[in-house]
């Protein structure tokens, strides 16, 4: 359970950006994830498809870093798109 929160808080995150910088086609999300966190990049990919319906993924690139020196579980670095 404790996973699926941080996946719907980077879901609600991701989306408060989208919609700051008008993204319509995500082509980048840079993730860094404590090693204790179970993410794949394929796990956080469908939740963003099916939370966020109205972005376009076709061709997005996700890179997951993992530190043991973070205070947080999941920290996004950067989303791009256009």
């Amino acid at each position: 359970m404790y996973c699926t929160m941080i996946h719907e808080n980077i879901t609600d995150s991701v989306k408060e950006i989208c919609k700051e910088k008008n993204i319509k086609t995500l082509k980048k999300i840079h993730i860094t994830i404590n090693p204790s966190c179970s993410f794949t990049k394929e796990s956080i990919k469908e939740e963003l498809k099916y939370n966020l319906p109205h972005i376009n993924f076709d061709r997005m690139q996700i890179i997951l870093d993992s530190s043991k020196n973070m205070d947080k579980q999941a920290v996004i670095n950067s989303v791009d798109g256009y």
